[in-house]
């Protein structure tokens, strides 16, 4: 079925998702969910200067040549990217945060989030353990997955299945999903050992209408069910709490001149943990490698400080410093106006998944920066 137009591609993934749902449904569910829909939201510069259509088509095609195939269709903000059996459909209504969906092989369509995501210009989408659990807060809690590495202890790590532990509960503990959470974070033996890394929200108006949609720390997800719509207003709803934060750090948080007057203050990352050594902690964050992608230069270190010029290697930055003033209770971070506010995001995600889930970001007259996604 060919697709022209966002109406024809709701009526195609509604069809898919319920079709590959029931063989799920059927099946050991050892392969048929590598092809249950997949959506990944894309952060991006890309567009910033495009003035027009055919400006936007060249640059995509410009962006993804001698990799991918993009194809128009009949509605200027939707694509089709093709890479021998995958196909993704583009969706770039919102020209910073894009949403790119796919019923392909979930190998294949990861290694080409992967693939594109290493290029000037992208990022994933990086939610925090807080901004999950706060997402989740208006939502059926359908399942959760915990998991935690410490990365000072580590020197290889950087992947899902090296965990030093993880757990999830769905389905038959979907009534317990938040009695779970709320036990793990009033516990003062667990609440700095386990990441919240994907939350299993359910929606819909019944059995006629309804997804399951697995939320990723990184941007992506998969969606179980029969209702691409109700699935497509999840991911809405994800951009628009996620931009309203990158605004918050971007317009009130970043140094520089408001409106004649210098303003703007640090993000302040505060330390559930006692025991980090600074040490550890610079060499692991700034080496330039993912997933912090900060390459840091040292000013100055002892035991009990450390203060580092960092250049966030996400090319969305074109090369702009972050200075960091690091101590046993936390860190500031200092951002001039202009630097992607991905930056922040990406920091907090691994800092939780990876040196201390409990962290506190306090935002610009704010507590905690992720209370303003349920204001």
């Amino acid at each position: 079925m060919e697709i022209n137009n966002s109406q024809e591609l709701i009526e195609k993934l509604s069809i898919k998702m319920s079709n590959t749902y029931n063989e799920y449904k059927k099946s050991t569910r050892s392969g048929t969910d590598n092809t249950l829909l997949k959506s990944y939201l894309i952060e991006t510069h890309l567009l910033n200067t495009c003035s027009d259509y055919d400006n936007i088509c060249e640059t995509l095609r410009n962006t993804i040549i001698n990799y991918a195939e993009i194809n128009e269709t009949k509605e200027e903000n939707l694509f089709l990217i093709k890479k021998d059996s995958l196909e993704m459909y583009l969706d770039i209504n919102n020209k910073r945060f894009w949403k790119m969906h796919t019923i392909s092989q979930v190998k294949n369509s990861d290694n080409f989030i992967d693939h594109l995501t290493k290029k000037e210009g992208f990022d994933k989408l990086w939610l925090p353990s807080r901004f999950i659990r706060n997402f989740s807060k208006s939502k059926y809690l359908y399942g959760v997955k915990v998991g935690f590495c410490d990365g000072l202890s580590q020197n290889d790590f950087f992947e899902d299945d090296n965990n030093d532990y993880n757990l999830e509960l769905n389905k038959g503990f979907s009534g317990l999903a938040n009695k779970f959470l709320d036990l793990l974070e009033s516990s003062s033996d667990f609440k700095n050992k386990i990441a919240l890394s994907k939350i299993q929200i359910l929606s819909g108006k019944g059995k006629d209408e309804f997804v399951i949609d697995d939320i990723k720390y990184s941007g992506k997800v998969t969606a179980k069910g029969n209702s691409f719509i109700e699935h497509d207003n999840n991911l809405e709803e994800l951009i628009r709490d996620y931009e309203k934060l990158i605004d918050h750090i971007e317009e009130k948080m970043a140094l520089g001149i408001y409106d004649g007057a210098i303003g703007g203050v640090p993000i302040e990352i505060i330390f559930d943990k006692k025991d980090i050594s600074i040490t550890s902690l610079v060499k692991l964050i700034f080496t330039g490698k993912e997933p912090f992608k900060l390459l840091g230069f040292v000013e100055q270190m002892s035991d009990e400080y450390a203060r580092i010029s960092a250049v966030d290697l996400h090319n969305g930055n074109y090369g702009k410093k972050i200075n960091f003033e690091i101590s046993s209770i936390g860190m500031n971070v200092f951002i001039s106006r202009g630097v992607c506010g991905n930056s922040i995001m990406r920091l907090c995600t691994n800092l939780s998944r990876f040196i201390d889930p409990n962290i506190m970001v306090r935002g610009y007259d704010i507590d905690d920066i992720y209370s303003i996604i349920r204001e």
